[in-house]
């Protein structure tokens, strides 16, 4: 007589995946709500909002045409970005703290963490 076991039969196992940091792409899915906003402030500046826009699908059209000019016009538009962001306040008050010679050894370390050599 044979018996059947109450148990399921064993599948074989898979391999786990290699953990990682996720991407760009995963970490960031740019859905609506992430573009409403990052636009928030373009609802007082309709002219502002129209000429983004325009830039948009020019960037589209380099994105189908021509990468490298994509990427370009990206970093170019990442570095205005980053002359309204707090980072440019942040990193010349730490210009200004090291060159006057009054740096703290936290903002020393910071500085040097940055990869900046002084």
């Amino acid at each position: 007589m044979s018996r059947k076991s109450s148990k399921p039969p064993s599948r074989p196992s898979k391999p786990k995946p290699k953990e990682s940091k996720p991407g760009p792409a995963e970490s960031e899915a740019l859905d609506c709500e992430d573009w409403r906003l990052a636009f928030v402030a373009y609802t007082s500046n309709p002219v502002a909002a129209l000429m983004l826009a325009r830039h948009l699908h020019v960037l589209r059209e380099y994105a189908q045409t021509d990468v490298p000019k994509a990427l370009a016009a990206i970093d170019r538009a990442l570095g205005v970005l980053f002359e309204f962001s707090e980072f440019r306040q942040a990193s010349l008050e730490l210009f200004q703290v090291l060159a006057s010679g009054t740096a703290t050894v936290e903002q020393e370390n910071l500085i040097q963490q940055l990869g900046i050599t002084f």
